[in-house]
């Protein structure tokens, strides 16, 4: 079985696609990002009206996963 802690560096532009989609649809700022092998860490600013964190984070891990798994051929996806 692969090991999964390094897809973050390892598919670093998949993560910078799935930035870009999130910020597409939810607008926010970057103040500050740490991305390690297995985990990253984001300070944001949300617009003044919008208090809904986790729908980015969402939106974010949602695409990067999906993407993930179609050039991974799926496996650890359930297919």
């Amino acid at each position: 079985m692969r090991n999964f802690y390094h897809l973050l560096i390892e598919q670093i532009n998949l993560l910078r696609s799935a930035f870009s989609y999130t910020k597409e649809r939810r607008p926010f700022k970057i103040d500050a990002i740490v991305i390690l092998p297995e985990h990253l860490h984001c300070i944001w600013t949300l617009p003044p009206d919008d208090t809904d964190f986790s729908t980015c984070w969402n939106l974010l891990k949602g695409h990067f996963v999906f993407f993930l798994c179609i050039l991974q051929n799926a496996v650890f996806c359930g297919s």
